[in-house]
């Protein structure tokens, strides 16, 4: 289920907060760091606390360079991910 969901999230983030809509930015956020918590990508989910934090101030520039970084962050949790089922684990 994060695996489908995270990437629609994350892909739709950067054009909200280049829009300011503050309101659909938080609500995505929090559903991508719930997500990210529930299952231990400790990482991922301190980005998104970032971007709340920022989102919460009304900085928008923090948001958006706290935001770019969950494409690459959300790729290496992918491949772990990806590795634990190739291993059986």
């Amino acid at each position: 289920m994060f695996t489908g969901q995270a990437p629609h999230l994350i892909g739709h983030l950067a054009d909200l907060i280049e829009a300011g809509d503050t309101e659909t930015t938080k609500s995505y956020i929090r559903k991508l760091m719930v997500s990210a918590t529930t299952i231990g990508a400790k990482r991922l989910a301190h980005l998104c606390s970032h971007i709340q934090s920022s989102l919460d101030s009304g900085n928008l520039d923090d948001c958006a360079q706290w935001a770019a970084q969950l494409p690459h962050e959300l790729e290496l949790l992918t491949n772990n991910i990806l590795l634990l089922d190739r291993d059986g684990l």
